[in-house]
């Protein structure tokens, strides 16, 4: 799982951050909290966030398999 925040002005993309950069709940909203003032809306700035989870599956395991 990882946070992925955005930042654009005025409708145009600036940057987000990368999946490996907040995989920490904590350290997500010590991040969404700089950015939050770092790049104020009444400035034509907007913030976003996405939390993504990923989801893996086994699909085989040589130790489950009878012999």
């Amino acid at each position: 799982m990882y946070y992925r925040i955005n930042i654009s002005r005025n409708g145009n993309h600036l940057f987000a951050t990368a999946d490996h950069s907040l995989t920490d709940h904590a350290d997500f909203l010590f991040c969404l909290d700089i950015l939050l003032a770092k790049f104020p809306k009444d400035e034509g700035y907007d913030v976003t966030a996405t939390q993504w989870t990923n989801v893996g599956t086994t699909i085989y395991d040589r130790k489950s398999l009878s012999a």
